[in-house]
């Protein structure tokens, strides 16, 4: 599996994330393309269930055609005693459990950012010991782009002057 850089704020993330970062805020019904739940419920925020450790795992958060970047708000149930996701890359290969742990004063809550080395196509999670419901809110992610460049034809006025250019000299 690729390398994972895990960050614990917003402007560190950001500027390893790079760029067009795509928000969701679940502000409205409608989701931003590239993401969806095969899981949990959408309103003013995600809610959800990651199950106990050997239980099956919900197929989480999918990204189509893939992430290089992903952070949230995490907001942990009490009895959700650590919160872990796997990352499964769009080339078929997983992650071990990242582990999302609180934020230092905030208790149950989490800034949860990481950047990607290869694109990724889901995110599923976990909780142990017993599993137990989380709240996540203000997705952001960077989609996977091709590594293609496209180079834009010169216009023909363009073409044009640069010929009358040599012409003259």
């Amino acid at each position: 599996a690729a390398p994972i850089s895990v960050f614990n704020t917003l402007g560190e993330w950001q500027a390893a994330a790079g760029s067009p970062i795509i928000f969701e805020d679940f502000s409205d019904a409608t989701l931003v393309p590239g993401i969806s739940f095969d899981s949990g419920t959408v309103g003013t925020a995600f809610l959800d269930t990651a199950p106990a450790p050997g239980a099956p795992l919900p197929a989480g958060l999918s990204f189509g055609p893939g992430i290089t970047a992903f952070s949230a708000d995490w907001i942990l149930n009490t009895n959700v005693a650590q919160l872990a996701v796997l990352v499964a890359f769009v080339d078929g290969t997983t992650s071990g459990a990242l582990l999302v742990n609180e934020t230092p004063g905030a208790v149950f809550q989490t800034f949860f950012c990481l950047v990607f080395d290869a694109p990724v196509a889901n995110l599923s999670y976990f909780s142990g010991p017993f599993g137990g419901q989380f709240v996540m809110d203000n997705i952001a992610f960077v989609p996977a782009g091709d590594d293609t460049v496209s180079v834009p034809e010169p216009s023909t006025v363009t073409l044009m002057m640069l010929s009358l250019l040599g012409l003259w000299a």
